[in-house]
This record gives C-alpha cells, sequence and structure tokens, in this order.
C-alpha cells in the first residue's frame, strides 16, 4: 500500500468544541480532583466522528482531537484532514499530524512471493 487517502477535513471550530465538551465531562467525574485513570482513559479513547469515502471510514477520537489542538497543530479557521493508509489514521493540521493504528488493524507479515 502507498501514499495516504484523503477521506475527509473536520472544521476547527468542530473539534475544538468536542474537545472542550470532553473536557468539561472528564471534570464533571471527579469534582475536585484528578480522574481515575481508566475513566480518563476511557473517555479519551472514545469516538467523537466518524469519517468515510469511496466506501472507507475511520474514527476520530476525543484523545486525537486534543492532541491535535494542544499541540497548537490546528490553527483557528482552519480544518483537520483525516486520511488513511493501510493500518494507519492521520488528522493532520496546518502545523503538524497525529497518527493511530486503525483499532483492529494489526501487523501482519508475509512470505514474499
Amino acid at each position: 500500500m502507498t501514499g495516504w487517502r484523503h477521506l475527509d477535513a473536520i472544521p476547527d471550530d468542530v473539534l475544538r468544541l468536542l474537545v472542550a465538551n470532553g473536557a468539561t465531562a472528564l471534570k464533571k467525574t471527579s469534582p475536585g480532583g484528578r480522574p481515575p485513570a481508566d475513566v480518563a482513559d476511557a473517555l479519551l479513547d472514545s469516538v467523537i466522528a466518524t469519517v468515510s469515502a469511496s466506501g472507507e471510514a475511520a474514527s476520530v477520537t476525543l484523545r486525537m482531537a486534543a492532541a491535535l489542538t494542544r499541540l497548537g497543530f490546528l490553527p483557528r479557521g482552519s480544518h483537520a484532514n483525516v486520511d488513511v493508509s493501510g493500518r494507519w489514521v492521520r488528522i493532520a493540521g496546518r502545523y503538524g499530524s497525529v497518527y493511530v493504528e486503525r483499532p483492529g488493524a494489526r501487523l501482519s507479515l508475509s512470505a514474499p512471493g
């Protein structure tokens, strides 16, 4: 497999709203303290968007969107491109990208020829 296939673009204001809603939900799980790690992980791994094109789909998690926005990769007024290549999903902003393996897509080895 070569190259990335573009599936869709998500406006930055949509991603920022979803990240803010996720942060609010996390704060509500443990008022005045840190949420348990398993609760935080479950929330961060929740799917906040699914994009598709040409019969192929990819999920965007809160963790991916939070990383893209909090690292400053997605300037205001722009959009994030969601692309796939093999077992990888990429969400790309103007200044950087976040890569994750698709759930269930495992590395496999095969003999040449």
